[in-house]
């Protein structure tokens, strides 16, 4: 992934929204959700509420893992439509998650929105150049999840 191709997308003067395009081809959406299905891969169990809480008043249908492992073994399991996967875990870290579902055949395509609390540039390059989808630095609102999906539902449909 060439690193020029890295687009900022300014959602309001407070936060950003980083992507990579294009996006690569993945399943279709889940017809048993009218948004889809999303894997939250997050340790912190009041961010995973958080999250799920968003997701489900968006429409989505969501599964949890605590780590980066629990994270594989239930995208290796189920069907998802996204993965938000969190920067710092313990065993598998963001880093190692993203690494790894982009080397592993079957789920290799799926996006993935990155999430951490640190706005440094590196962090947000490094993820991006292993192959996150987007990424959302912390706190972020309902409304800026909800664009950064629309956004990606969007490249998925028009690659």
């Amino acid at each position: 992934m060439q690193m020029n191709s890295i687009k900022n997308f300014a959602v309001s003067s407070q936060f950003s929204i980083y992507s990579l395009n294009p996006i690569s081809p993945s399943p279709a959406l889940s017809k048993n959700s009218p948004e889809g299905r999303i894997l939250i891969v997050e340790d912190n169990p009041d961010h995973r509420e958080i999250l799920k809480t968003r997701l489900n008043s968006l429409g989505y249908v969501c599964q949890e893992a605590t780590n980066g492992h629990e994270g594989l073994f239930k995208l290796r399991c189920s069907r998802f439509d996204f993965v938000i996967c969190d920067y710092r875990m313990p065993e598998m870290d963001g880093f190692q998650f993203i690494y790894t579902v982009r080397k592993t055949r079957g789920i290799s395509t799926i996006p993935i929105i990155f999430t951490t609390t640190h706005s440094d540039r590196a962090i947000i390059d490094h993820a991006l150049s292993l192959g996150a989808t987007t990424t959302l630095v912390k706190p972020f609102s309902r409304d800026i999840l909800k664009t950064a999906l629309d956004r990606i539902r969007i490249q998925k449909r028009n690659p």
